[in-house]
């Protein structure tokens, strides 16, 4: 069986400073996982649509979690386009 990575993050105070929002001291570990291919996953207090903006301004381009919960946002054609990296499962 393969396994895989998956980094779950909060972002006010986590991933984003607390004071600037900035994620500038964020980005080399960003980097980082873009190239190993391993999701990170905002969950957040924010709407869908800060989110959002977040994703397309780092980069992003996987599932996350707004609003405490309350939301899941899942890109489309997300799981057939990252097929080659999510293992595959034996039948039993």
């Amino acid at each position: 069986m393969n396994s895989q990575i998956v980094i779950f993050t909060d972002l006010d105070g986590s991933l984003l400073d607390h004071d600037t929002y900035s994620y500038a001291e964020a980005e080399p570990c960003l980097t980082y996982l873009r190239k190993q291919f391993i999701p990170l996953i905002f969950t957040s207090s924010k709407t869908a649509v800060e989110i959002k903006y977040l994703c397309d301004k780092t980069n992003t381009q996987h599932p996350f979690i707004a609003e405490n919960g309350s939301l899941l946002s899942i890109p489309k054609y997300y799981f057939s386009a990252h097929q080659s990296t999510l293992g595959t499962y034996e039948k039993t």
